[in-house]
């Protein structure tokens, strides 16, 4: 199961707002969700789907699209790889099919097309088992307290990011 959460950076974004480089942390970017703004960085996982276990992660900035990670998240010995629609790309479709592994990443519709109800049935059954990602970032904001990165750069945020990873195992 592969997703990824945003979690803003330690400092308060730039004053100049969307886009603006930080002096403070060079690191972090911006990234827009559901129409709100936030600075900081994103945490890109791949979990076990029967025991739930982190085995991969990875801290990007926020403003890195989810699709340019997919890749770095495969192991190579999974069964099945799901994903979201931030995934969905057909360079990551074949990367995960060369592993032996079929993949179960839920597809965009058509742009200025309806949604036909078979992708919806479909995005529905991939979105059910990878709902179970969301747990693990669940309990990385909740009990392991992640709600905002306590480093600035990359490096001391990944640091922590694979030591509460590691906690939670």
């Amino acid at each position: 199961l592969i997703d990824a959460s945003i979690v803003p950076s330690a400092v308060n974004g730039p004053k100049g707002g969307l886009g603006e480089a930080s002096d403070l942390d060079p690191e972090a970017g911006w990234t827009r969700k559901n129409g709100e703004s936030t600075f900081g960085y994103k945490v890109h996982a791949a979990v076990d789907a029967e025991t739930g276990f982190i085995r991969k992660a990875c801290v990007t900035a926020a403003d890195l699209h989810d699709v340019h990670m997919g890749q770095a998240l495969i192991m190579g010995d999974e069964e099945a790889v799901y994903a979201d629609k931030g995934y969905d790309s057909a360079v990551l479709r074949e990367a995960v099919k060369a592993t032996g592994a079929v993949p179960r990443i839920m597809k965009r519709k058509a742009r200025g097309k309806a949604e036909p109800n078979w992708l919806k049935w479909l995005n529905r059954c991939y979105g059910q088992v990878r709902s179970g990602v969301e747990r693990g970032f669940a309990t990385m904001k909740g009990p392991y307290g992640l709600t905002r990165m306590p480093y600035i750069g990359l490096a001391r945020n990944g640091l922590k990011v694979h030591l509460v990873a590691m906690a939670m195992n």
